[in-house]
């Protein structure tokens, strides 16, 4: 999908907005095509609540949030349409869900929603869908930054899917407008502005186009800048001199509403940047000025570091290759000291990570034998307990009835678990005893809580919990169950932690210039020391005693971490006591507190709450056109167009595919309500094979393609037993035009003319069909496709009276490194009965080496592929496009098509005549005998050029005795295996 087709709201943590790009491909479309699965593990009794300029949609167990909801939209869009100068002609689709997990369950968007995703709007039914679960001022500012979206595509777009294809708005323009409607800044997205803006040099706008967090920042600053140079009437004509321009052209509005080339727009917004922060830099320090980086080793980025009880060591989360691993790491010199959850795993689907929401993710036990950890799962955040020693999971902790399961910490004797998790849309501090079982809630309040750690005699729990707008630091005694407010003033006081003796606290806070940084509450006299005073921000402070045998006395250390030149980085400060600095209440200035007007003072009425009716919501959902051309040059396309219902749950997909002359329909209704899904389908199929036996000259093989076609009606159903198997069920009835492959009965082998021993003979049926399949897929993917995983199909299907057919598919992905892989396929089909099915071999991706394309057919189709993948270049940049991701490969194939009337040999052909066979002939590459099996091997560059996988490929054929030198060059354009 193009950039415009939905806009997501990276909220937690803040990693970038993700879009879903249009996936131009050449494949036809499979009814039981392979993937993971989507599972509706909750029930959802949708209800619709119609508000002045909402449709609201909601659910039962969240009903007491719908009044704040209605209320909170109805402000929103107050503040957007006075900002924009513009009203909304149609009631917009609010779907809300009262947490992250249930929202990741919608069927609106058929993938898998991300973690660092918050909310999302899309433009085909103008649709918002969110969760409901965090501060009042984060809950609207996402609502406000989303109906932006929905403003953005009637007034630029009037809500036509072709003008935002055709436009393709850069990041930091839609983005940044969005952001700074809703100004829903906060100080660790500034953070993230000021690194870029001290660190980086920004030459253009225009480098910001990419679904990058920094572009979201920058595209914010630039609206800023303009309100500032030019008022608000300098914003609302430049978007105005946008909306004018038919083709989207952000550079030429600029040009218009400002006066000025788009060099010296970019050369005055780099001057503003600068100025914002020029007066903080002689003032503010650089994280290592005081601290020692523990620079750790084969890692980009450290998040989440949690010291060992001997202090030793610390846990953290870091990136190793393409996923996130949990590593031990040396705190005296950074190494990788062990890899606790090494390589990838399908036990659980991420390791979930708050380091961006300042939350704290791993835990020691007391022992130093466990770590605690939480991880997504099927549905759910579960809580995942790993031995130390053995590097493996011990203990998986799922709740029912509670989500968001996060910052989990031991007891004093480790039986006892306390982490924070979500009931009715509260976060709030619950412990679980390991032993029973028993979960208790023990905050149980309306207030967000966070980051509970233990005290070091076991009988506190140090928390954080937003009051009036700001999280404040709390104590919890366990025994009495007393909460008091340790922390109070003009900032957001978050990771906090007892010194070992537990006479203070530690905590990072943004008081004082809305900038995090460590500080330190003597806990008996009330007085807050500063220890880091950085331009960009500290985190998660910890103390570290050891024993000074130079000094021959204990001496403490500071161990945080901060966020510089792009990434999160460690730092041991040895002296604390030297860097202390009394810190006066008097500094606090959060002059960036939002005064959120969100209140539009409406009450619900009665007579607006609606029931919810499938055919009042239903209409166009997702439109999708695929070319691509076959390696001996047929076009093909396939257009599709999706229908749902606002909540998705119920998809009609209507699409065409052709090849070359040949047309081929598609119509398929999936119910995806429940866990147990059902659908039915219609599909006129016409497709063709190359005739290689019926005609042979004294030359060689003739080519014959003939045309068949099959046309089904029927109905399945699907039952997935995990995110990553399902099994399906279909029947139905099939009209079939086709051939049957039978001996010649005028063949005679005396004859003077070449004759074939067999001939097609056309058949035509209307018979019932059933059918089963299974399929296991935990592929994991990046840009260039398919990198780490396996992938398996098995399936069996009858036409009654006429064949049974069996068939398996099997892929596998090993990753080498980061961006390069080892690929394997093997398929085999077998057909069986009067009329079987035939399966065709050769061109594209299935045997290269310039087979042409369904070359070769048969009852009996073999095909075995392995591939080394590899990056050539990234990107390679002319005026106005870029040629993205070349990437080259190596490759083997072996494969073969036959019937089963022929003695086919599971061997490749001899280059020498077989004495003992009469129709024996030596290996010829051009002419070469289908009894035996077919190979190639050659190289292949892939690329990605206007959202199209094209694919140049050398090859040679080879029977793996003689290499000809000759090598096959064909083009073909499509998706790689």
């Amino acid at each position: 999908m193009n950039q415009g087709y939905f806009s997501w709201n990276p909220t937690r943590p803040h990693w970038g907005r993700l879009m879903m790009l249009l996936l131009l491909g050449a494949c036809a479309p499979a009814l039981m095509a392979r993937g993971k699965n989507k599972i509706p593990y909750e029930d959802f009794d949708w209800k619709v609540y119609h508000s002045q300029h909402f449709k609201i949609y909601y659910y039962e167990n969240e009903a007491n949030l719908l009044p704040t909801v209605v209320d909170m939209s109805e402000a929103a869009y107050r503040q957007v349409s006075e900002k924009l100068q513009h009203e909304l002609n149609f009631k917009v689709p609010l779907i809300f869900f009262k947490t992250h997990e249930e929202f990741e369950l919608t069927n609106i968007f058929p993938g898998f929603i991300p973690r660092a995703v918050g909310a999302f709007a899309e433009p085909f039914q103008s649709r918002m869908v969110l969760p409901f679960d965090q501060e009042p001022e984060k809950n609207y500012s996402l609502i406000t930054h989303e109906l932006t979206h929905i403003f953005q595509y009637d007034m630029f777009y009037n809500n036509r899917i072709s003008a935002i294809v055709r436009a393709n708005a850069p990041t930091w323009f839609i983005e940044g407008m969005a952001s700074y409607v809703a100004d829903d800044e906060d100080n660790l997205d500034r953070m993230v502005l000021r690194d870029a803006a001290i660190s980086s040099n920004f030459a253009s706008l225009g480098n910001f186009n990419s679904l990058s967090f920094i572009a979201y920042r920058v595209g914010h600053a630039a609206f800023n800048f303009i309100e500032e140079q030019y008022g608000i009437e300098g914003v609302r004509n430049f978007l105005w001199q946008y909306r004018k321009n038919i083709t989207g052209n952000v550079p030429a509005a600029i040009e218009r509403a400002f006066e000025m080339p788009v060099e010296d727009f970019d050369r005055q917004f780099r001057k503003y940047l600068r100025k914002r922060y020029v007066t903080l830099l002689p003032i503010k320090e650089e994280p290592d000025d005081h601290a020692r980086e523990i620079r750790t080793r084969r890692a980009i980025t450290t998040l989440s570091p949690e010291l060992s009880p001997s202090g030793d060591l610390f846990a953290a989360i870091v990136p190793i290759r393409n996923e996130l691993d949990l590593v031990l790491i040396s705190t005296k010199d950074g190494r990788i000291f062990k890899n606790l959850t090494r390589g990838y795993t399908n036990r659980y689907n991420e390791i979930n990570v708050g380091a961006f929401g300042g939350i704290n993710d791993l835990a020691w036990s007391p022992d130093g034998n466990e770590l605690v950890f939480s991880a997504r799962k099927e549905g759910s955040n579960r809580l995942y307990i790993v031995n130390v020693l053995k590097g493996t999971i011990r203990e998986e902790i799922k709740f029912d009835g509670l989500r968001d399961a996060q910052s989990a910490v031991f007891s004093k004797d480790g039986g006892t678990l306390y982490f924070v998790g979500n009931v009715n849309g509260y976060y709030d501090v619950f412990s679980y005893n390991r032993a029973n079982q028993q979960l208790l809630n023990l905050t149980n309040d309306a207030h967000l809580d966070r980051n509970p750690r233990l005290s070091p005699d076991g009988k506190e729990i140090l928390y954080s919990s937003s009051r009036h707008g700001f999280f404040k630091v709390f104590t919890m005694d366990l025994a009495t169950g007393q909460k008091t407010q340790l922390t109070s003033g003009l900032g957001n006081d978050n990771q906090a932690s007892y010194s070992a003796d537990m006479t203070s606290i530690y905590f990072s806070s943004d008081r004082f210039d809305d900038i995090y940084n460590i500080y330190e509450l003597d806990l008996e006299t009330g007085i807050k020391k500063q220890y880091t005073n950085i331009l960009t921000g500290a985190f998660s402070p910890q103390e570290r005693v050891i024993f000074d045998h130079k000094e021959g006395e204990e001496r403490r250390q500071l161990i945080f971490t901060a966020y510089y030149q792009g990434r999160y980085r460690v730092y041991r400060m040895d002296k604390p006591e030297e860097r202390e600095e009394v810190y006066d209440v008097a500094k606090d200035n959060f002059a960036n507190v939002k005064d959120y007007d969100m209140s539009a003072g409406i009450e619900l009425k009665e007579e607006q709450y609606v029931k919810y009716r499938l055919r009042n919501n239903f209409s166009i959902s997702n439109v999708n056109v695929n070319v691509g051309a076959t390696d001996d040059g047929r076009f093909i396309s396939n257009s599709a167009i999706s229908f749902s219902d606002t909540l998705g749950n119920h998809v009609l997909d209507v699409s065409t595919y052709s090849i070359s002359s040949l047309e081929n329909y598609y119509i398929n209704y999936l119910n995806r309500t429940k866990r147990f899904q059902w659908g039915a389908n219609f599909q006129s199929l016409q497709q063709f094979f190359v005739d290689s036996f019926s005609f042979r000259t004294s030359t060689g093989r003739a080519r014959l393609e003939r045309r068949y076609k099959n046309v089904r009606l029927g109905g399945y159903v699907r039952y997935p037993f995990s995110l990553f198997s399902r099994v399906d069920f279909g029947a139905g009835m099939t009209d079939q035009d086709v051939f049957r492959f039978i001996p010649n009965p005028t063949y005679d082998p005396n004859s003077a003319e070449p004759e074939p021993a067999f001939i097609y003979t056309n058949v035509d049926f209307i018979d019932p069909y059933a059918y089963v399949n299974y399929s296991y897929d935990t592929l994991r993917y990046q840009p260039w496709g398919p990198h780490h995983g396996t992938a398996l199909d098995v399936g069996v299907s009858t036409v009654f009276n006429q064949y049974e057919t069996y068939s398996l598919d099997f892929r596998t992905y090993r990753e080498l490194t980061r961006r390069s892989l080892v690929a394997f396929r093997t398929i085999y089909n077998h057909s069986d009965g009067d009329t079987p099915e035939f399966f065709a071999l050769g061109g594209n991706n299935n045997l290269r080496g310039d087979y042409g394309f369904q070359e070769f057919v048969g009852s009996r189709r073999f095909l075995t592929q392995v591939e080394l993948r590899f990056p050539l270049i990234d990107r390679l940049q002319f005026p106005g496009f870029a040629f993205a991701n070349i990437r080259g490969g190596m490759f083997v194939d072996v494969g073969g098509a036959w019937f089963d009337e022929f003695d086919f040999e599971w061997a490749f052909q001899d280059t020498e005549i077989d004495p003992n066979d009469p129709a024996s002939r030596p290996w010829d590459p051009e002419d070469p005998d289908l009894r035996f099996l077919l190979g190639s091997y050659g190289v292949e560059i892939s690329m990605n050029l206007i959202g199209l996988e094209v694919h140049w490929t050398w090859a040679k054929r080879t029977n793996f005795d003689e290499f000809p030198s000759s090598s096959r060059f064909s083009f073909w354009i499509g998706r790689k295996f």
